[in-house]
């Protein structure tokens, strides 16, 4: 086992920024897992309120109560206008827009994924570049004495391959995630289309 003053020897500002990193990884990872759970259950309520909404009413009484509903699902009520077809339009534009602004905050896991074993990488080159200078200042060639300047320097790496390994499981389960709470999104504001269109040609 590593004792605590053999640790720190290893640390340099690249892994102390690789280890502040994760954390920041880790912390953004559970906060939009939370947020897209959160959205999720929105989305769920409220398309079964609108689905319950065509399911219980029928032709001027169902146009009034879904521009009610719409009002109060739709962030901007102004666009609540119409009948339940052209709301239900805006309020599926409204679902999309909220679906692609979480897509793209998540591509910041992705770009850590990516980054981060070229910032371990710089970091043992830097260590690398450092242990021969040492060498040259002092003059000592010893193999051990190397090798101990170069197994420090790959600590860099092995941490930034860490952080990559971790961001990239973070950024696909969010985006799996993400692809599924969509797909059941489409899914149901697709059946509540047909349901009213099919009520509109019997009404």
């Amino acid at each position: 086992m590593f004792q605590l003053n053999e640790i720190i020897k290893y640390i340099s500002p690249v892994i102390i920024f690789l280890a502040a990193l994760s954390v920041v990884t880790l912390s953004f990872y559970l906060e939009r897992l939370f947020t897209i759970a959160a959205f999720s259950r929105r989305t769920r309520a409220g398309v079964s309120d609108v689905g319950e909404l065509v399911k219980n009413h029928a032709g001027r009484e169902r146009d009034e109560i879904a521009k009610k509903t719409f009002e109060r699902l739709i962030s901007k009520p102004e666009f609540a206008v119409g009948g339940a077809e052209s709301s239900l339009r805006h309020y599926r534009v409204e679902l999309d827009e909220a679906v692609e602004n979480l897509r793209i905050s998540i591509v910041k896991i992705g770009s850590v994924a990516a980054l981060s074993p070229y910032i371990g990488l710089f970091g043992t080159v830097i260590g690398i570049m450092n242990s021969f200078s040492e060498i040259y200042r002092t003059g000592t060639s010893n193999f051990a004495y190397v090798s101990k300047g170069i197994s420090e320097a790959l600590v860099a790496t092995a941490v930034g391959l860490f952080l990559a390994i971790t961001a990239s499981f973070c950024y696909n389960h969010l985006s799996a995630r993400l692809r599924a709470v969509n797909n059941e999104k489409n899914s149901a504001l697709e059946r509540i289309g047909i349901m009213i269109e099919s009520r509109r040609l019997n009404d």
